[in-house]
């Protein structure tokens, strides 16, 4: 079995490229995620002592928070990836089960394959990961010369072992359900075409259940955190605790929204598709496409979702906080400018480590949507030549692709922007805004230019997205694209 595996590693290397990209870029985002908190932790701990203990917890808590998500984003990526390498694969699957190859050695050779994958794609991503972690440390020390950075990174076991297992064990994971399906198909049934894995009734019935009791406790425990924070109740709990509840609050939302994006987001593109299909009679067949599979549509818009969500938190609480230590140090009147210039100093070097990520988890996005477009065009191979055999021409045909990645791509950045307002206004009201003092009111900031930037930014990665799986659909032929089938 193991020299079966080996074999198809050799004879496939090209069909490896796609996944393998996405466990590097989710295992590399990972590793920087628990480097620069490492970093700025002690960053915070040196040079920010004039902004008091809630500095340093902050940070220290986005960073956790921020690590969790980052596994997060990367998990759905590596999963919907390794579907669509699975999805490729339903003929080689059913031409071995004609030559013998039984159900369990199929079972046995894809999780083989993926844990082979996962721990060679991880080991890359690591490298990565911590060279782009000394170039960005490198950077950040020459154009903040004032802050004391330092001289290299820290590399702890944890930032090792912890991304090199999480890759592992993820791209493992992903294929359970994929190497299940492979399983349940006879040879002549399997050489049909195929479809995602579905969920059952009790699958789906877990996931609505585990979604909604995270979400509702999530927002519960946020709004908690508010209240405690205000003015009226300060004095009630500790600061960093405060904190903490708030970020919890946030993560613990957030998953369950992502999670159980497929009951909203899903419903939300479809109705939307309707006023966009009557556009064109090219957008008319993209928005048809956009309802055909909520599932799928669902994984492509939340990869984007994510990325958005993440950088619109961050814009509105960094504006928040700019504007109102603006106006607090305006209203003490003589203040030691050395302590503002250190103040905006820090905020300036946590922005820019923040942005620096948020960058990583758009390109992850990126990937995950072109994973999930391609898994489209897998599924509807025979469907496009079909298309084209009546007449659909390959400019047309790749059109239709770009505006159902631009417009996926823009919903779940638009989701992201309402999310990440919501989401920046809690943290900064409550890291700002903790005490019982008038002047302690937070100004709460909306980053219009981010938002504007991150529409645009979400459209042309959709249709950057769209490229690859575009060419892939229109190289083949009608006649051969049916043959195909």
């Amino acid at each position: 079995m193991f020299r079966l595996t080996i074999a198809q590693l050799r004879a496939s290397v090209r069909r490896f490229i796609a996944p393998g990209i996405a466990i590097i870029i989710g295992t590399a985002f990972v590793t920087i995620t628990l480097i620069s908190g490492s970093v700025m932790t002690q960053v915070t701990e040196d040079n920010a002592a004039g902004l008091g203990d809630a500095a340093s917890t902050a940070y220290t808590v986005f960073v956790l928070v921020f690590a969790l998500i980052a596994m997060l984003v990367a998990a759905l990526v590596i999963a919907n990836t390794f579907q669509v390498l699975i999805a490729g694969r339903m003929k080689l699957v059913a031409l071995q089960r004609c030559i013998g190859v039984t159900t369990g050695q199929v079972y046995r050779s894809v999780i083989a394959e993926a844990a082979a994958l996962g721990a060679a794609a991880s080991a890359l991503g690591i490298l990565l990961g911590l060279a782009l972690s000394q170039m960005g440390l490198s950077i950040l020390s020459a154009r903040y010369s004032t802050v004391i950075f330092p001289a290299s990174i820290p590399v702890s076991l944890v930032a090792i072992l912890g991304p090199l297992v999480f890759g592992t064990l993820v791209t493992v994971l992903a294929s359970l359900r994929p190497a299940r399906a492979a399983t349940r198909v006879s040879p002549i049934a399997a050489l049909r075409p195929a479809d995602m894995p579905a969920e059952s009734k009790r699958e789906n019935l877990l996931r609505m259940t585990f979604s909604v009791i995270f979400t509702v406790a999530g927002f519960a425990v946020a709004a908690w955190a508010v209240w405690t924070a205000s003015p009226d109740h300060a004095g009630t709990m500790s600061e960093e605790t405060v904190i903490l509840a708030a970020a919890l609050g946030i993560a613990v939302s957030f998953i369950g929204m992502v999670v159980t994006a497929t009951y909203w987001l899903a419903p939300l593109a479809s109705v939307t598709s309707r006023l966009f299909g009557r556009v064109t009679p090219t957008a008319h067949l993209a928005a048809m496409n956009i309802r055909r599979n909520p599932r799928r549509t669902a994984a492509t818009a939340t990869a984007m979702l994510i990325g958005v969500t993440l950088v619109i938190t961050v814009a509105t609480a960094a504006t928040s906080a700019r504007r109102t230590l603006d106006e607090r140090i305006a209203a003490m009147g003589d203040v030691d400018p050395a302590v503002v210039s250190s103040i905006e100093t820090f905020i300036n070097t946590a922005l820019a480590v923040i942005i620096a990520l948020l960058a990583v988890s758009l390109v992850i996005a990126v990937v995950g949507v072109a994973n999930t477009l391609s898994l489209s065009v897998v599924e509807r191979r025979k469907e496009n030549a079909t298309l084209r055999a009546i007449g659909l021409t390959r400019g047309r045909l790749r059109g239709m692709l770009a505006l159902e990645g631009a417009f996926i791509a823009l919903i779940g950045a638009a989701c992201g922007v309402l999310l990440g307002v919501l989401y920046g206004f809690i943290g900064a009201d409550v890291i700002l805004g903790h005490g019982g003092a008038e002047s302690n009111s937070v100004i709460l900031a909306v980053p219009w230019g981010y938002i504007v930037a991150s529409i645009l930014i979400a459209i042309l990665a959709g249709l950057l997205a769209s490229v690859l799986p575009a060419m892939s659909a229109a190289k083949a032929t009608p006649v051969e694209a049916l043959a195909a089938e």
